[in-house]
């Protein structure tokens, strides 16, 4: 009765007095008050492998797709509940993977947005994987260790269970915020000897040196700040920088080191002027708008901004109201500005664009829908063929319906794409350990997988060519810059892929040695 279970994952997403109120509706007139209270109060389970620790509201475990974390998730998480039934009534042993990013319940559109998209991008991957060839069959399951990582070692320590059981895990990939309580998951995963694959933390603070069993696959922050400072072409001179100090915010501390790498060491010229600091736990608007104050009577003409998405809206929307309407601007940021389009307060920021006119914000991004397909890209370093095998699905009438329906789907921002190619990377170290005969790689055969990623071995991303080095990181990664427009529908317009190396790798596609 699918209606019934569908009522009682509603039921479980409720805050503890609204399912206290649930059950005394219902129990009221079947047992005695004093057995209602004791199941209200011992009763944590949300679903199976998924419960509310601590006290908290929000659900955290791990399902197979049975428990949809919020209502939005719903149809995605059937089509891999769905998916994975069927790896698992077939005649082949399977392996696991975990998707791992906080799932929140509470009402943020933009956070809701990235974990929707993040779990659109597995299940592609899951879906076309298993439809290739002979291999070893793939099952997803969701890992959801609360707001922040909170539970992400009790949720890790379900993972690292699973290892050993029937369901065979062998890897766990996404972390989509470079926080400092993501990189403690990653550490504690990587010393139960459990292989990681990134998504889209790009902070050089979370290396794969240092963390054996990690992989990361989109460019780090230097290597973004290099792409961006080749296609640019700003002069040190000319830049002003805007900095997020916030303790903790691993990937706000690695772009400002990237972007005062770009601006103070540079073919050793370096920008005049001191950074604007702010702290994004204590910001006021008031802060943004005196900030750019003292930019109008400089002489700077690129800002290099390292922060998130809703600080980054808020300093638009102060620059949109300046007073030196003569001057022209380009904001330039990372990949972390590429949620910009879906923040609420842009709504009011795009104004900016027209109020201030010449005003431009630029950033570098992991990829974009037209990175392969626009602009004459070269003939190295991806393909529009790669690229077009994920969109296919997507946008296909045919193969959309094969694929189900998984809810509203957008490729312009990267999220899908991104996690798309994490899960992939993941796949293929598992199938890169593959031997006849012997079944489902183990653990340590998948981490040593991470070293063969590249020359004819490379991962073949719908985002660029993935060719790990011996650390396991991405090596010359395709960078794709694109500007925000405050035209309606498309508010990310992609301009033209870069390159940390200044070129495309080779098609060999290996690290080169200095």
């Amino acid at each position: 009765m699918k209606w019934l279970s569908d009522l009682w994952r509603w039921h479980r997403r409720k805050a503890p007095l609204i399912q206290l109120l649930h059950y005394a509706l219902v129990l009221a007139l079947i047992v005695p008050p004093s057995v209602y209270v004791i199941i209200s109060i011992f009763d944590t389970s949300c679903a199976e492998g998924v419960e509310q620790r601590d006290g908290d509201s929000e659900c955290t475990g791990v399902t197979d797709g049975s428990f949809a974390y919020f209502d939005d998730l719903e149809p995605v998480f059937d089509r891999i509940k769905e998916e994975n039934q069927r790896v698992e009534k077939g005649d082949k042993d399977y392996a696991t993977i975990a998707l791992m990013v906080p799932m929140p319940e509470e009402d943020n559109k933009v956070e809701k947005t990235r974990v929707l998209r993040d779990v659109q991008g597995s299940y592609l991957a899951q879906y076309r994987a298993n439809r290739e060839g002979d291999n070893i069959p793939i099952r997803l399951v969701l890992a959801n260790p609360g707001p922040d990582n909170k539970h992400g070692k009790e949720v890790a320590d379900q993972l690292v269970a699973m290892a050993d059981s029937e369901h065979r895990l062998r890897g766990v990939f996404g972390f989509n915020r470079s926080v400092d309580s993501t990189l403690d998951t990653i550490k504690y995963l990587t010393g139960k000897k459990i292989p990681v694959v990134g998504g889209p933390i790009t902070s050089d603070k979370i290396d794969p040196a240092k963390l054996p069993g990690l992989a990361k696959v989109v460019p780090s922050s230097l290597d973004q700040a290099e792409a961006l400072t080749n296609y640019l072409k700003v002069e040190p001179q000319d830049t002003f920088l805007v900095e997020d100090t916030r303790p903790g915010d691993l990937y706000a501390e690695s772009v400002r080191d990237a972007f005062r790498a770009q601006t103070t060491e540079n073919k050793g010229a370096k920008t005049p002027y001191l950074p604007e600091q702010f702290n994004s736990e204590n910001v006021i608007p008031k802060d943004f708008k005196d900030m750019v104050n003292n930019l109008c009577v400089s002489r700077a003409t690129t800002v290099y901004f390292s922060g998130r998405v809703p600080e980054l809206a808020e300093f638009v929307k102060a620059l949109g109201g300046r007073g030196c309407t003569d001057k022209h601007y380009t904001v330039v940021t990372l990949s972390g500005g590429s949620l910009l389009a879906l923040d609420p307060r842009m709504e009011q920021a795009w104004a900016a664009f027209k109020l201030g006119k010449g005003i431009e914000v630029k950033y570098a991004t992991v990829t974009h829908a037209q990175a392969w397909t626009a602009n004459n890209p070269p003939k190295t370093g991806g393909s529009a063929a790669d690229f077009l095998a994920l969109r296919k699905l997507v946008t296909d009438p045919s193969e959309r319906k094969k694929v189900g329906d998984i809810g509203p789907t957008d490729l312009a921002d990267g999220q899908v794409i991104t996690l798309h190619d994490a899960a992939r990377t993941m796949i293929e170290g598992i199938r890169n350990r593959q031997q006849a005969g012997k079944g489902v790689p183990e653990l340590e055969d998948v981490r040593e997988a991470w070293r063969r990623l590249h020359g004819s071995s490379k991962v073949r991303g719908a985002s660029g060519w993935i060719c790990l080095d011996n650390d396991a990181n991405a090596y010359n990664k395709a960078v794709a810059i694109v500007r925000l427009d405050p035209a309606p529908k498309q508010h990310i317009k992609f301009e033209k892929l870069a390159w940390p190396k200044g070129r495309p790798p080779t098609e060999e596609c290996r690290a080169e040695t200095d």
